[in-house]
């Protein structure tokens, strides 16, 4: 999948009426939603980011090598890792959606841990990869850094992508 293919299909997670600032929640909650909302609430942005998602994952994607066939591996498996992760937070927060002030985040994070799952060579200098792509991203390494275990613990850690589950979304 190429990057345009997947830019396209980070933009199509964002629902076309989303659009409204993130809503602040009541004091009611109980103690578990609560520590939800914070975890979740690492990845709103405060103000509409000013280039859109598409662009984003393009300017991002164009960090990676291609295979042959111009897949960005890395990039399908970010947009793998973000549905699952919105599948898995929705059956403790069924009101959690991709938003245009969180998209951003959470794709170039879950670039980071796409990154660091397929290419072990990365492994040997965690902080220079953080870095670059925490530069590329417009995000501090230091929060980048609390916005990938974030990601990992909303995804329960489970990072492995079956074929099936490849081929699925590449067929897509």
């Amino acid at each position: 999948m190429d990057a345009q293919r997947i830019a396209g299909r980070l933009a199509r997670l964002v629902p076309q009426h989303c659009k409204e600032e993130p809503s602040a929640r009541g004091s009611a909650l109980s103690r578990e939603q609560q520590q939800l909302d914070s975890f979740l609430n690492l990845f709103e942005a405060t103000s509409m980011p000013p280039v859109s998602a598409t662009d984003y994952a393009v300017r991002l994607l164009g960090l990676y090598e291609r295979t042959e066939d111009g897949c960005v591996p890395e990039g399908a498996l970010a947009c793998i890792l973000i549905e699952r992760f919105v599948r898995r937070i929705n059956t403790l927060d069924s009101s959690y959606h991709v938003s245009p002030f969180n998209v951003h985040r959470l794709f170039l994070t879950a670039l980071l841990v796409a990154t660091k799952y397929l290419d072990d060579a990365v492994a040997t200098d965690d902080c220079a990869l953080v870095r670059t792509i925490g530069v590329a991203g417009g995000v501090a390494p230091r929060e980048l850094v609390q916005l990938e275990i974030a990601l990992l613990a909303g995804l329960a850690f489970e990072l492995t992508v079956t074929p099936d589950e490849w081929e699925k979304f590449c067929s897509e």
